[in-house]
């Protein structure tokens, strides 16, 4: 082959690299360009997210607030008709409730709270302070003493007030109960009967006829006064407080019973018959009685 073919070849080579190189070079730009268009798209899409997300933040942070202020109002409404009603507690409880929905109304709240505070220690203290008056009066001192301490702790500057109240029960606590127990003039024969009367199993006395006593009792509460005859055991139950007087009744059941033994009786013509033999049997009594029905009775018996 001579030179013009090597040169027609080298031409057409070079044509040839031209064309590739032409071909390569757009098949390049196009992908280039594909790859700006879906990164353009990408960021678009990225764009609407950010944009979606942040209305749907901007909306529920509108309904929370929406929401706040709901609770919030709800919250002061209820305080403010728990406090109509003079239910303190309810309505000190709602402005917490309120002040925590919105800590920067604290200023407007907390005077309110205030307030409430004192009247629910106003309230307590009347409570307590009726309270003591109500077991001074059933005589129950020792609680009473502990209401009116627990008063005088929630309004010091009450104690002119308050400590001659616990002064009056310091003294009534310290006198001693007294305990009347009497046997008047039973009716028929059974006065002669004797049975021991007990206070706590300690011996207070023997009952007779027309007979009396009274002991001074120096410990307070639960006590038991009692009497047996042959087994047959009576008891009263008192609770007995300081400064305060007690009477028992004593008295003696009786009645007959059998005993299921015979004799024989010798009858009219001659005859005898059985009889079953019979015993009278007698029980103690004791009852505690009204002082206003004790008193007079205790006074009339005249012992020998």
């Amino acid at each position: 082959m001579g030179k013009s073919y090597y040169k027609t070849m080298k031409r057409v080579l070079i044509i040839l690299s031209a064309i590739i190189f032409s071909v390569s070079l757009c098949i390049a730009q196009s992908n280039i360009q594909e790859e700006l268009e879906r990164k353009k798209q990408q960021e678009k899409a990225q764009r609407e997210a950010a944009d979606r997300q942040r209305q749907a933040t901007e909306r529920q942070r509108q309904e929370a607030e929406r929401q706040k202020e709901t609770n919030y109002n709800h919250a002061i409404e209820s305080a403010e008709k728990n406090f109509s009603h003079k239910k303190y507690a309810q309505a000190k409880q709602d402005y917490q409730t309120a002040v925590g929905i919105k800590p920067e109304n604290a200023a407007t709240i907390n005077p309110k709270i205030e307030e409430l505070d004192n009247l629910i220690l106003e309230e307590r203290y009347q409570q307590t302070i009726a309270s003591a008056e109500s077991n001074f009066n059933r005589k129950q001192y020792a609680q009473a003493k502990q209401d009116y301490r627990t008063a005088l702790g929630m309004k010091p500057e009450n104690a002119s007030l308050i400590n001659p109240k616990i002064d009056e029960i310091d003294k009534k606590m310290s006198e001693p109960a007294l305990l009347y127990i009497y046997r008047p003039r039973p009716r028929g024969s059974i006065g002669s009967t004797r049975y021991e009367v007990l206070l706590d199993n300690v011996l207070v006395g023997n009952t007779t006829n027309n007979w009396k006593t009274i002991v001074t009792m120096d410990t307070f509460g639960r006590k038991t006064v009692s009497a047996t005859i042959k087994g047959r055991r009576a008891e009263v139950k008192l609770d007995v407080v300081p400064g305060e007087s007690y009477y028992i009744l004593c008295e003696i059941k009786s009645r007959t019973v059998k005993t299921g033994k015979y004799r024989d009786v010798k009858q009219k013509d001659g005859t005898t018959k059985k009889v079953e033999i019979t015993e009278t049997e007698y029980t103690p009594v004791l009852k505690l009685v009204a002082k206003n029905v004790g008193e007079p009775a205790f006074e009339a018996i005249k012992v020998k």
